[in-house]
């Protein structure tokens, strides 16, 4: 099996309950080129959309848990806005 790309970097903003910005510091040795700053959408979690029941609380959660921390992306793709697609982990 192929290894997936990772990158790491610091969490500069939370958008929703399953996305957020991300400052890239290190994504050496991938096979992709990716950018000083990439929107990250996490694989293996659907939060409520901006606006419906539940999406603040989804929002605020997740903010707890890594607004300004650095952490790990395993890439998966690319979605068809752009976004990183992939699995985080709080470094």
């Amino acid at each position: 099996m192929a290894r997936k790309d990772r990158i790491v970097g610091h969490v500069l903003r939370v958008v929703d309950g399953d996305t957020l910005v991300l400052d890239v510091d290190d994504a050496y040795g991938n096979a992709y080129t990716y950018n000083d700053v990439e929107r990250v959408r996490l694989r293996s979690l659907n939060a409520p959309e901006a606006g419906t029941q539940g999406a603040a609380a989804a929002t605020a959660r997740l903010r707890n848990r890594v607004q300004g921390r650095r952490v790990s992306v395993e890439v998966h793709a690319r979605d068809v806005y752009g976004r990183v697609i992939g699995d985080l982990k709080v470094a």
